[in-house]
């Protein structure tokens, strides 16, 4: 589809994909977040409001802060984050600077091969964070003692009762 396109169109295309694979991204990682709140499940859901407004470098700041991670594997991913940022930022907010050179010497695909690589990157990360809040949902459905330990609303307020 995208090969019978104009290059304006191919440019949108990409740069749509980009930010909607960027914001899977930045909620997947702020349901980890809240998950992560060990004063529990309560705490976690007040968390994840207060993530809502957060963009994606709040977020991910966040994700590193409270993730237990090794030392080394800390920086790799810190590495990763960065770079995965920065690239998507110089899309999404620094277009013209970023790319300007390269569509101005006719170098479009370049640009479009480097917006499909960014593209399928945040894909497969947010695809990974999926698959581990989907692990930790499991876990969450398959341990009894989890629960909003007195910080539920009594059932008879839940169906409308007074």
């Amino acid at each position: 589809m995208t090969d019978q396109l104009s290059l304006g169109s191919k440019l949108a295309h990409n740069i749509g994909l980009i930010v909607l694979a960027s914001q899977e991204l930045e909620r997947h990682l702020k349901v980890l977040v809240a998950a992560s709140d060990a004063s529990g499940a309560r705490s976690g859901i007040d968390l994840h409001k207060r993530l809502e407004r957060r963009g994606l470098g709040d977020v991910v700041t966040r994700f590193l802060s409270v993730a237990t991670i090794t030392e080394g594997d800390a920086l790799d991913l810190e590495d990763y984050f960065s770079g995965l940022l920065d690239r998507r930022n110089k899309v999404v907010h620094h277009f013209i600077e970023t790319y300007g050179e390269d569509l101005e010497a006719g170098r479009h695909e370049n640009v479009l091969l480097n917006l499909a690589t960014l593209y399928d990157e945040l894909r497969k990360s947010a695809g990974t964070l999926k698959d581990i809040n989907l692990s930790l949902l499991e876990h969450f459905l398959a341990e009894p003692t989890l629960q909003l330990a007195n910080e539920a609303e009594p059932p008879s307020r839940l169906n409308g009762a007074r």
